[in-house]
Formats: structure tokens, C-alpha cells, sequence
């Protein structure tokens, strides 16, 4: 089969999630001997650490706004499609592209991935309620400012065309139940999307001990950006309401970049919790598989939903128990492995984290029930489900 995977930029040594993701999923069907061609579309941003040659990287790039990156990748279609079985459009950003190309007689099959919410203009505001009528007084409320009302073109757009466009996509498949659900409320046809997940990352590594959930101090760690929608300070209030015995009880490492980083710190300072957590930027998946291997604990306080989440997904690997809040894919993805909060509660973290200090919790159980969990993000469980959508859509 020929696939050509549409995305915005690949950056697999520098890149977040979707990008270690794309570059995964690009390796795995080459190696079932499929021709992969990946196509990046974006204003200039370079593509980077691609240190294998399985699959193809075209660069497509364009030097204008966004009317210019649409007719660029819509042109990238056209030049490729004579070449290409299946499209398969990576970045949600540029799906409806996909569906306007169907609706312009292309004759490649088009699959778009629902991985973020493109039509959303804030993702803090998020709350998993306030998608179910994603009204375009909505947008333009919760929109951070600036350039609101220049942005306004594209929040009419969002709000009226972009479900309708993905509905002549051939099919959608959506990382988490949350996901298909959110589509579905704004509009998208439910019956037009598969769930499948992310396999889980082997270059990352396992480990077969589990760290021992009575010893003292509790090793709790969080890794992720430092947005506020990723919840870093969620995180970091609820350290600062333990009680002050528990506070010599556990450690906290925080690794991850991003525009909170001094924020975060400055709070830590003021607060006392630079006592016992750490702030370590940015590693390399040696110093994350030490990371996570000598945790216990692995708190993801996001506030958005998190459409997957792959680190939850590399805590369960290392057998560290995830903690996670109830908005997202994050109780869908850990399972009975994990424990749930209630979105921004800080007392409610709080006491959790008081309970495994306490001993209150069977957190020897959880880590138990993590490899369960994990084997149903396996790679050829999660490329069978690919292919067999690949293929069915080409049938029809």
C-alpha cells in the first residue's frame, strides 16, 4: 500500500507527543511493507532528528499566512496523489482540507486523525463541558485576546465549515473515546470515527521492578510542557497544602519546558515546595527511563482533555502508579492502573497524595495491573487496527 501521511512539521528529537507518534507510526507500516511518504506543510519550520530511511519526508512548505498553507497543502495532495493509495492527515488543523479535496472529486481516499481541537481558541477553558456547544460567542469569549478579532475569519470558519468538511473525509479515527465524543458534539458524524490509541514508545524501555510503594520518601514525578492547560500548577498547589510532616515524606521531579517554567519556580520558592521537587527542563529518554523507573507515582493534572497522553502511557510502562485527572483520555488510558481526580481540585490531589504517603492506598496493586494496561497499546495491536481501517476504506 502507498501512504502519504500529512502533518504540520516532524520533529522527533525536539517535538512533543504527535511528533514522536508520527515518526512511530511512519516506521511501523514501512516495516510491514508499506511505502510511507511523509509530507510537512508549514510556514518554514525545518523537520529534525529522522535518523532512520524507511519512510520518505518531503518538506511542502509555504511563506504566507494561512489562506497560502491551505492551497499548499491541497496542492501537496494533487502532486502526490497518482503516487498514493490512502491519504492519511495527521495534523487535525489540515482535515478539512482533506474533505474539501473529496468534495473536489480527488480520488484518493482521505483519513484524518483527531488528535487536538483546532476549533478551539483557548484550551484552558476546556473543562469537558463547554465543547458540547462550541458556539462561536464562545470562541470569541474565550479567546486570550490580541488577535481576536483578526482570528475571527477563523472561528467563523470553525464553527460553521469544519465539522462539515470532515464529514466528507472517508473516515476519522480519534486517539480516545473523550475525543470522538467531542467531535461528535460539535457536529461530526460519530459513526464516521474509529478509536484507536498510540502504541506505546519501546525506545523508551520497560522496567520489570516495581519501586517499593511503602519506602519513604514517596518518589512522585510529572512530565509534560509547562502550559497551563498541562496543569504543572495544579500539581504544585497541591504540594504546597500538604502538611508540613508530609513534606519531608516525598519528592517530586518535574521535567518538561515551556512558558510556565519560571512562574512554576517562582511559586515553589515562595511556597517552600523548592524543598522537596526539582525542576529539570527537557532529557533525553535515558534520563526519563531512570525517571520514571525510580518513581512511584506519576501525576498528570491536565485541564484540557488531553487527547491521549503518551506519558501516561511511559509511567504504566515503568510500573509508576498514574495519577491522573478526569477530564481527557487519561482514565481511559490507564485504566485500572490509575488514580482519578476531579479536574483542578488541589485538595482532592492533595489527599491522594497524603493517602499512598500514609500507606492508605494499595498502590502495589496499581503497579501491578500497569503491564494489563499497557498490553493494549502494543504496537502490533495498534497497527492491526490501522491497517484494518486502511483497508476497509478501500474496499468501499
Amino acid at each position: 500500500m502507498n501512504i502519504t501521511l500529512i502533518a504540520e512539521v516532524l520533529d522527533v528529537e525536539n517535538g512533543g507527543g504527535a511528533d514522536k507518534s508520527l515518526d512511530r507510526l511512519a516506521r511501523l507500516l514501512a516495516e510491514r511493507s508499506h511505502n510511507v511518504r511523509v509530507v510537512t506543510v508549514n510556514n518554514g519550520e525545518s523537520n529534525s532528528g529522522i535518523s532512520n530511511n524507511t519512510y520518505d519526508v518531503v518538506s511542502f512548505n509555504s511563506d504566507g499566512e494561512l489562506p497560502q498553507l491551505v492551497y499548499r497543502v491541497y496542492k501537496a495532495m494533487k502532486k502526490f496523489e497518482d503516487s498514493t493509495d490512502l491519504f492519511h492527515i495527521f495534523f487535525p488543523g489540515y482535515i478539512p482540507i482533506g474533505g474539501f479535496y473529496r468534495m473536489q472529486h480527488g480520488q484518493v481516499p482521505v483519513i484524518g486523525r483527531l488528535n487536538g481541537y483546532p476549533f478551539c481558541t483557548n484550551f484552558s477553558c476546556m473543562d469537558g463541558e463547554c465543547h458540547s456547544s462550541c458556539t462561536l460567542s464562545k470562541k470569541l469569549s474565550h479567546h486570550p485576546g490580541g488577535s481576536k478579532y483578526s482570528d475571527l475569519p477563523k472561528m467563523i470558519f470553525d464553527t460553521y465549515s469544519f465539522p462539515k468538511l470532515l464529514n466528507k473525509c472517508d473516515h476519522l479515527i480519534s486517539q480516545s473515546p473523550p475525543v470522538k465524543n467531542i467531535y461528535s458534539n460539535i457536529g461530526v458524524d460519530s459513526g464516521n470515527i474509529s478509536t484507536v490509541g498510540n502504541p506505546y514508545d519501546t525506545e523508551l524501555g520497560f522496567s520489570d521492578s516495581f519501586s517499593s510503594p511503602s519506602d519513604l520518601p514517596i518518589k512522585c514525578v510529572f512530565v509534560g510542557r509547562l502550559a497551563p492547560h498541562k496543569g504543572p500548577m495544579i500539581l504544585l498547589k497541591s504540594l504546597s497544602k500538604l502538611p508540613e510532616p508530609a513534606k519531608s515524606d516525598i519528592l517530586v521531579d518535574v521535567y518538561g519546558s515551556g512558558e510556565m517554567r519560571q512562574k512554576l519556580e517562582s511559586f515553589a520558592n515562595k511556597t517552600g515546595v523548592d524543598e522537596f521537587t526539582s525542576f529539570h527542563g527537557h532529557v533525553g529518554n535515558e534520563e526519563l527511563h531512570k525517571a520514571y523507573s525510580e518513581a512511584s507515582v506519576f501525576v498528570h493534572p491536565c485541564l484540557w482533555p488531553e487527547p491521549f497522553g503518551n506519558t501516561i502511557l511511559e509511567s504504566m510502562q515503568h510500573n509508576t502508579v498514574p495519577i491522573v485527572s478526569n477530564v481527557g483520555a487519561g482514565p481511559w488510558v490507564s485504566g485500572r492502573s490509575g488514580i482519578v481526580f476531579e479536574r483542578g481540585d488541589i485538595n482532592e490531589l492533595r489527599d491522594i497524595l497524603m493517602d499512598i504517603i500514609e500507606g492508605r492506598t494499595d498502590l502495589k496493586g496499581k503497579m501491578e495491573n500497569c503491564s494489563n494496561e499497557v498490553s493494549r497499546f502494543e504496537e502490533s495491536v495498534i497497527i492491526d487496527k490501522i491497517v484494518n481501517i486502511y483497508n476497509e476504506t478501500l474496499s468501499v
